[in-house]
């Protein structure tokens, strides 16, 4: 498949050898994107700062996180650059807009890590609930360059956290379905996605949801597994085994040498771009 859709600098971002967080900070500060780099317990996380004007505290802060590493040996065009650079021009529209948005960025490192502990974006979410900021949007961003369905994880339904972190979860869950909905009425699904860094988030009680993107006919055929149980959260979570050959395409090219430039697709690139304005444009107040 053709990639003359993909953003300029997407397929450098690919090379085995570039320094990813180095290049997100080069890109941002090409396009006057005031940027830090926060490193905690050696993970690079880079920060996003936009215009103050365009935050008013009335309002609920969101959060949006997409983590920029990789899996060694795999170039990660969906897992994760695909949702690294929609949030790259996401923060470049934005700087051009006097508009309240709200909006937080966060480029995370460490995701690919295997314990939860270890992972970047745990360290981010214990400070996060050290500051008490626990009752703010969280959105993480994970796999979103191939299809054209809108995918929000249900990931966070059945966890056990309190009454707040519950109804938090679930208020949060309905405002991202319903967003999805309005930005994709045709082709939008609520589905079991496996973990990224919204475990970290989870785990410390704070309300995040995930979001991804798949082609319309995977995303059905996860739905009908899902609904006959086949396919849980858990099971996602666990690695089951025996589910690889019924898990979506998208998500079996993951983690290998097949996460190309050349698997991804255009109609992800624009669904995502209406999405992530959508949320921009959307203020809930506290």
């Amino acid at each position: 498949m053709s990639t003359d859709f993909l953003p300029a600098g997407f397929l450098e971002f690919l090379k085995p050898d570039v320094d990813r967080a180095h290049f997100i900070e080069k890109w941002l500060d090409l396009h006057k994107i005031e940027n830090s780099t926060i490193v905690i317990d050696g993970s690079r996380h880079i920060y996003v700062q936009l215009r103050r004007e365009c935050y008013n505290s009335a309002f609920k802060v969101k959060t949006l996180i997409a983590h920029y590493d990789r899996t060694h040996g795999s170039p990660g065009a969906n897992d994760n650059s695909a949702a690294v650079f929609q949030l790259m021009l996401l923060a470049e529209r934005l700087m051009h807009t006097a508009e309240v948005h709200n909006v937080r960025i966060i480029f995370a490192d460490s995701e690919e890590l295997g314990h939860l502990e270890d992972q970047g974006t745990y360290k981010i979410a214990k400070r996060f609930s050290e500051l008490n900021i626990v009752s703010d949007d969280v959105f993480v961003f994970d796999c979103c360059g191939r299809g054209d369905a809108l995918v929000i994880s249900t990931a966070g339904k059945t966890t056990e956290g309190g009454l707040d972190f519950e109804r938090g979860f679930a208020d949060l869950l309905t405002r991202a379905q319903k967003l999805a909905q309005t930005t994709m009425p045709n082709n939008f699904y609520s589905l079991p996605v496996p973990y990224s860094d919204n475990a970290a988030f989870l785990a410390v009680r704070i309300p995040a949801v995930a979001v991804a993107v798949l082609p319309s006919d995977e995303a059905k055929r996860l739905r009908v597994q899902s609904q006959c149980k086949h396919i849980t959260q858990k099971n996602l979570y666990l690695g089951d085994k025996k589910l690889l050959k019924i898990l979506p395409e998208t998500w079996q090219l993951i983690h290998t040498g097949n996460d190309t430039a050349e698997s991804l697709t255009p109609e992800a690139f624009v669904l995502m771009q209406s999405f992530l304005d959508a949320i921009a444009r959307t203020n809930t107040p506290r």
